[in-house]
This record gives structure tokens, C-alpha cells and sequence, in this order.
């Protein structure tokens, strides 16, 4: 093998165990939809947050946090970790969270995940919603 594929595989691995620790929650973007789509200000919005972790044993609190702040939507998650073993599989997850009725405007929602006793980036993405009138 020729030193600089050598190398070139190195830095691969290195910056695949770089990442390797966090739930794959941190490492891919998640996917933020609203339903429905176009809220009027008379209907209630539920943010539908889906992703991955990379272990079986991570599972989600079951009380997320919503703040609405004048025109901005933030919505933090709690993943916990497993209690011991579990398989390092790539697992799915979805979470609905109700955000409630809004004003007529238009919104940018930010989606934060905090894990507990891992330091991983706090925000995980963001979308935009736009209310109508009834």
C-alpha cells in the first residue's frame, strides 16, 4: 500500500472514532416537519422530529421543552443513554412535540439535544413555519 493511501486511511478512521462516541442523533441532521404543513392561527402544531441514535439502548425523555419567543421556536430534546449494554446499531427514532397554536407569522423552529453526561453540538437543526390566518 502506497503511504499516501496509508495515510488517507488513517485520517478516515481517526475521524470516524472521532465521532464514533456520540449518538448518531449528533452526527446526521434530523429531519423537522410540521403538521400540518400551513397551520392556520385557529390550529394546534405538532413539530415531528426524526433521527437516528447509534445505539438500541438510547431512548428519549419523554418531556421535551418548547419555548416561543416572539417568532422563535425552540424545541430541546433529552436522549438517555443506555443503563449497560446495548447493540451499536444505528436505530430510528421519531418524536412528536407539541408546539400548541401560534399568532399569525411566520417562524424559525430550532430543534437542541442534550444528552445526558456527553458534550455534543446543542443544536441538531432548525426549520421554518409560516402561520395563516383562519
Amino acid at each position: 500500500m502506497s503511504t499516501l493511501r496509508a495515510l488517507s486511511l488513517s485520517l478516515m478512521v481517526a475521524a470516524a472514532c472521532a465521532v464514533a462516541p456520540w449518538p448518531a442523533a449528533a452526527q446526521y441532521q434530523p429531519m423537522l416537519k410540521f403538521e400540518p404543513t400551513q397551520p392556520t392561527s385557529a390550529q394546534p402544531v405538532v413539530a415531528q422530529i426524526s433521527g437516528y441514535h447509534s445505539s438500541a439502548g438510547y431512548r428519549m425523555a419523554t418531556d421535551p421543552k418548547v419555548t416561543v419567543a416572539g417568532q422563535a421556536i425552540t424545541i430541546e430534546l433529552v436522549a438517555l443513554p443506555p443503563g449497560g449494554m446495548a447493540a451499536q446499531v444505528m436505530t430510528p427514532f421519531t418524536v412528536a412535540v407539541p408546539v400548541g397554536t401560534l399568532p399569525v407569522g411566520s417562524y424559525t423552529a430550532t430543534v437542541k439535544l442534550s444528552i445526558q453526561n456527553l458534550p455534543v453540538p446543542p443544536q441538531l437543526g432548525a426549520a421554518s413555519l409560516k402561520v395563516v390566518a383562519p
